[in-house]
């Protein structure tokens, strides 16, 4: 083999190899984009579960509330019901 054939085949492998390298660096180049692209999914995913969370325990506190105070109030009403009959009875022993 001739000094100019090794020469030239020793640019072709340098070549090649640059190549090789330029394929890797737009290869990993792209892998970060669609690692990016994955990471600002997963806030968008996340933030959306917050809010969801936030309204459900919004609507859950609103419903709790409002049950207790029919509870309260059906009390109030049975109390005040039970006050009236018993008072109605003190007024008026006799009567049934």
């Amino acid at each position: 083999m001739k000094g100019s054939q090794i020469i030239q085949k020793l640019d072709d492998a340098i070549e090649y190899t640059r190549d090789i390298k330029s394929g890797l660096r737009d290869d990993i180049i792209s892998i970060e984009k669609q690692a990016d692209r994955v990471e600002d999914q997963v806030r968008d995913s996340e933030e959306k579960v917050r809010v969801m969370i936030d309204k459900a325990n919004e609507r859950f506190e609103t419903k709790r509330d409002s049950l207790k105070s029919d509870t309260d109030r059906d009390m109030k009403e049975l109390e005040d019901r039970l006050e009236a009959k018993l008072q109605r009875a003190l007024d008026n022993p006799l009567s049934d």
